[in-house]
């Protein structure tokens, strides 16, 4: 029973330690957001971590009326909206009317 609960501890301190180092050890940015836009952005050296950084975008609508610029000849419409089904699936509507 001793065996058994030492090497619980050791997995619970080992666990506590690995979340540790992986909440310390998070990625900052070294380029400012106006350096990495533009005809020639400055890129980041790529850094191998053990989890990769991941920054997800927030969804946000366009404002009522506008809608982003387009290329020359080219035109942005908005998705058709997605439903979800009560059975928690996503419904995506089909056709072009």
């Amino acid at each position: 029973m001793q065996k058994i609960v030492i090497g619980l501890s050791a997995v619970v301190l080992l666990g506590a330690a690995a979340g540790t180092y992986v909440f310390l050890d998070r990625e900052q940015a070294t380029v400012s957001v106006d350096q990495g836009y533009g005809p020639s952005p400055v890129l980041p050296k790529p850094n191998a971590t053990i989890l990769p950084t991941v920054n997800i975008a927030e969804a946000a609508s366009w404002p009522e009326g506008k809608t982003p610029t387009a290329a020359e000849g080219l035109k942005v419409n908005a998705l058709r909206k997605t439903s979800i089904i009560r059975d928690g699936s996503t419904c995506f509507p089909t056709g072009t009317s």
